[in-house]
């Protein structure tokens, strides 16, 4: 399993982090897991295959 920082993220759909935060919240974006107090990350997905 493969953890994406928030900025991993960002280069990766080119979205703000306000429009991930609002996508988030609609239920139309992977959920962050927080990885301490201070981190957070999402778990890279492959896809199906």
């Amino acid at each position: 399993m493969t953890w994406l920082s928030k900025r991993q993220v960002i280069e990766m759909v080119w979205y703000s982090p306000q429009h991930i935060a609002l996508l988030e919240a609609a239920g139309l974006f992977a959920i962050r897991v927080k990885l301490g107090d201070n981190r957070v990350g999402w778990v890279e997905s492959k896809g199906p295959d």
